[in-house]
């Protein structure tokens, strides 16, 4: 006991010794020197055995990580992380991949978890609209206010919501549906309408909230629990006359005497995106497609059963239930709902939490005297030498009269008010990134990988790739000493093409030696026997 004991306690120091570890040097190239952390990183990033990691596995690593690092050694050396298309390359990666690091990960949870909770529920709402431009003015807004207020009012005081929406609604649907919505559910109306109807108890009528359209008030009419998803297939007849309604009726009689409805929909199905597979549809959920045929699907209980046939705005159905999809754990359902996020632009709200936590964090000063000046139409023609004075700070950062300037100079479509705030918040943002790679270990990481990623093929390219295609004699030379390994037809190798990756795994075998000999490489034997028992502990 004492043994397993002791054992145990010694596995536990291992681990809690890695991070003071992680710094120490591993290996130098020449005067360059890679530490225990670096190496941990990447062995455990490529390795595909999650399990463990043998001493084998170990020290094959560390020598491919040396080859690795004495290509990027003789890369750098040769300047090619200075020729403009790898800089270029690497400007455009930092770009998309700060974008990944503009985002507040907890608020991103929260729009994740609140995602979900929403999704239990499919809401049916009505709602009336006053339009408003985005960039209205501050007496027009009010104008518009104070409007939508007085249309509640009414609603309060016991007006009809549908026969208020056709008189007030500037929805141009309201024409046909009185502002009634149908059902949704998450992710089915932009963020900001969607907070507010599900902020909105059932039965009652919201407070006035602005979307890039206008003003809106919503009613909640019903709330119900989602109800998963199904999987269905249809036959479909798009003639809705006399003649379809009687088609339809003689394959619902045939169907209800045994025929094969996978045969039925092949046959007859003008669906003809479903029908050469039966008649299934792509899975749906609520909010996914007609109203009538959400109601139709979710009414089928029982695997195999077959709706009678029903008419929608596409012609005459019949639907039979496939599969029945309950409705998924937060687990399960969060990497679609993560991918809805990003593409809703709902992600941009985490973008605000970070800016607003940045605001507090850096020292920002904004000069007001020197704004004054954008008050003049002229603006946009007023020389830039005189446009030199420090509009606002950030930190150690000066951004001048001539840099706002530049950025209004063909945004003409919004008052300078407004492109201030907008300036400014960007302003932020990236002053926020162009400091990462000083501030974020994981940023900094991921681009060193990418820059050593672009150097080592670039290096590969120009001495093994390139110069095994190129060089016919010493290819030639290659394949005769290696004759007895190729297949011939005819008095004609069969395997050029193997002969060819064998000549360029020879010129990278020839190419390390080469590094090797020219580079020196400091190896702590200390650190490789600590990352040994690290790993046969773990």
């Amino acid at each position: 006991m004492k043994q397993g004991f002791f054992l145990f306690s010694f596995f536990l120091l291992s681990l809690n010794l890695f991070p003071q570890k992680e710094n120490e040097m591993l290996f130098k190239v020449g005067k360059t020197p890679v530490s225990i952390g670096e190496f941990k990183h990447l062995f455990e990033k490529n390795s595909s055995n999650e399990k463990g990691k043998t001493t084998e596995e170990v020290k094959e690593y560390l020598t491919l990580f040396i080859n690795f690092k004495l290509k990027v050694k003789e890369a750098t050396e040769l300047k090619l992380d200075t020729l403009p298309t790898l800089k270029r390359e690497l400007i455009s990666y930092q770009n998309q991949l700060a974008e990944q690091f503009i985002q507040d990960s907890d608020f991103e949870e929260r729009l994740l978890k609140e995602a979900y909770e929403r999704s239990k529920y499919q809401l049916k709402a009505s709602h009336i609209l006053v339009k408003l431009s985005e960039n209205a003015k501050p007496q027009d807004t009010l104008k518009a206010y104070h409007k939508i207020l007085e249309v509640r009012k009414s609603i309060i005081d016991g007006s009809s919501f549908a026969d208020v929406a056709k008189e007030y609604s500037e929805d141009p649907s309201v024409l046909e549906n009185n502002g009634d919505l149908g059902y949704f559910t998450v992710f089915k109306m932009i963020y900001t309408f969607e907070t507010a109807a599900y902020q909105t108890n059932k039965g009652q009528i919201s407070m006035p909230f602005r979307t890039p359209y206008g003003f809106h008030i919503i009613k909640v009419e019903d709330v119900k629990a989602s109800k998963g998803e199904r999987e269905i297939a249809q036959i479909l007849i798009t003639d809705q006359s006399e003649k379809g309604k009687n088609k339809i009726d003689s394959l619902y009689a045939a169907l209800s005497n045994g025929t094969d409805f996978g045969f039925l929909a092949k046959k007859f199905s003008n669906d003809k995106g479903s029908s050469m597979n039966g008649g299934k549809l792509p899975k749906m959920g609520y909010g996914r497609m007609f109203p009538k045929m959400e109601e139709v699907a979710f009414s089928l209980q029982f695997l195999n059963e077959i709706s009678k046939p029903f008419k929608t705005i596409y012609g005459w159905h019949i639907f039979k239930l496939i599969k029945k999809y309950p409705f998924q754990s937060f687990a399960e359902a969060r990497p679609g709902l993560q991918r809805k996020i990003n593409s809703s632009g709902r992600a941009k709200l985490s973008n605000q939490a970070l800016l607003k936590q940045l605001k507090k964090k850096y020292d920002i000063k904004v000069f007001e005297e020197n704004k004054n000046v954008f008050a003049d139409s002229n603006i946009r023609a007023v020389s830039n030498d005189s446009l030199q004075n420090t509009l606002f700070s950030i930190n150690d950062k000066k951004v001048t009269q001539e840099d706002f300037k530049y950025y209004i100079y063909s945004r003409r479509q919004k008052p300078e008010s407004i492109l201030f705030t907008e300036f400014f918040n960007e302003s932020i943002l990236q002053y926020f990134k162009a400091n990462l790679i000083k501030n974020n270990n994981a940023y900094k990481q991921a681009v060193q990988e990418y820059k050593e990623g672009i150097l080592l093929f670039e290096l590969m390219n120009k001495n093994v790739w390139n110069r095994a295609s190129a060089d016919s004699v010493g290819l030639q030379k290659f394949f005769d000493m290696n004759k007895n390994k190729y297949t011939f037809n005819d008095g004609r190798s069969k395997d050029k093409s193997i002969a060819l990756n064998d000549y360029q795994k020879y010129l990278d075998i020839e190419l390390i030696a080469q590094l090797r000999k020219k580079y020196v490489v400091e190896i702590s034997q200390e650190s490789v026997k600590f990352l040994l028992e690290y790993y046969q502990k773990k």
